[in-house]
Order: structure tokens, then C-alpha cells, then sequence
């Protein structure tokens, strides 16, 4: 968003010092306002999160992974029925995951609940 900013300020400097003044200034100012809109990103879950998601998936087995979000918070999963017809199952993990549940999505003819024993 702010690169056209930047470019400009770069191509009008008189020294290296001048444009990262500059640059600082301008850093400044958009962290200011994400701090008042509220938008900054979140901080990272503990690496607590990440080692439960690699074992519980471990557990499950890699080859039922079909999708993962980048930031990991979301995988998909596919599970055979009793039939052997393949659903995905969509895992939304909260970022105090494996303390609370996650929110579990699923196109599937009958209702499914999900069961979470932490």
C-alpha cells in the first residue's frame, strides 16, 4: 500500500541517511495508524500450538491433510465415512488451542458434532 510512498521518497533523497529518516517517518506514522484502526496482527500462538498440531496431525496421519492455512490456525482434513465416500473436514484451531476446542466445518448428510477432550 504504501511502496508508491516509498519509491517516491527514495528517488528524492540526497543521501542514504536522508532516506532512512525518511523512511523511518513514514514506518512511524502507518504504525500509529494501526494502532488507533486497531488493525495490527495479532501476536503468534505459543510454540505450544505449533508442536500439538504436528503431533495430534502426526497422529492422524499426513495423507488426511488435504489443506492448511498459512498462518496454520485452519486445516482441512479428509475422512473417509463407513461407506468410503471422502469428506473434508474444516478445523478452525483457536490461538489457545489445544485448550479450547476447535470449530469444526463439514459438508455431510447427517449433523456432526465434534467431541474435544483437551
Amino acid at each position: 500500500g504504501h511502496e508508491v510512498a516509498v519509491l517516491r521518497r527514495l528517488q528524492h533523497a540526497t543521501s542514504v541517511g536522508g532516506f532512512v529518516g525518511e523512511l523511518r517517518e513514514v514506518l512511524e506514522r502507518q504504525l500509529a495508524a494501526d494502532a488507533l484502526a486497531g488493525s495490527l496482527t495479532p501476536a503468534l500462538p505459543p510454540a505450544a500450538f505449533y508442536e500439538q498440531l504436528i503431533a495430534e496431525v502426526n497422529g492422524i496421519g499426513w495423507a488426511s491433510l488435504c489443506g492448511l492455512s498459512p498462518s496454520l490456525d485452519e486445516l482441512q482434513l479428509t475422512i473417509d465415512d463407513t461407506a468410503r465416500r471422502a469428506h473434508v473436514l474444516t478445523l478452525s484451531l483457536p490461538p489457545d488451542y489445544p485448550a479450547r476446542s476447535p470449530v469444526a466445518r463439514a459438508a455431510l448428510p447427517a449433523p456432526f458434532e465434534l467431541r474435544w477432550a483437551p
